[in-house]
């Protein structure tokens, strides 16, 4: 694999109290736990992900660890990712923490806050489940992302490792 095929990752950690954060909530948000939920966005998820993707995102959710959002925008599907549950392919993780990411954020929806507004709205939403420990990367590269992640209340990088590209 060649170096332009692999980005450092920075690897953020943000551990909460017991009261759930103040973040803003986007009424456009959207948790789904199991396929089936996803026959209510399928035309709005097609066009965003493709029917391939679609139908990858529906068997990633029939395990127990893994949770797919949106952030819905002028009718369609501008921002969505992953939250997996006490695992994490590339680092260590709590059994009890959640991992957020990857996510996307359609083009032509960027620059709108949309990924501020779905990172913030998933913290809120798993802290009420009573997740406490959350977990997200992004390359060292990617500025606005970082900037994200800061406005969401997590820290500096905790780490750092070298990961081959990837999607979602």
């Amino acid at each position: 694999m060649s170096e332009r095929e692999q980005s450092m990752q920075y690897v953020y950690r943000l551990e909460i109290g017991k009261s759930v954060p103040v973040l803003p909530l986007n009424p456009g948000f959207v948790l789904f736990s199991s396929p089936w939920q996803l026959m209510a966005y399928g035309g709005a998820l097609v066009r965003a992900l493709g029917l391939k993707g679609v139908l990858k995102t529906a068997a990633k959710l029939l395990t127990a660890t893994r949770l797919f959002f949106v952030v819905r925008q002028d009718n369609g599907v501008a921002h969505y990712g992953w939250v997996t549950l006490g695992r994490c392919r590339y680092y260590s993780v709590e059994h009890e923490a959640a991992v957020i990411g990857p996510v996307e954020t359609e083009p032509e929806f960027r620059g709108r806050g949309l990924a501020t507004a779905g990172l913030s709205s998933v913290i809120v939403t798993m802290a009420a489940r009573g997740v406490r420990i959350f977990y997200i990367d992004t390359g060292d590269n990617n500025i606005p992302m970082q900037k994200v992640i800061a406005k969401c209340g997590f820290g500096g990088p905790i780490s750092t490792y070298l990961r081959p590209e990837h999607g979602l």
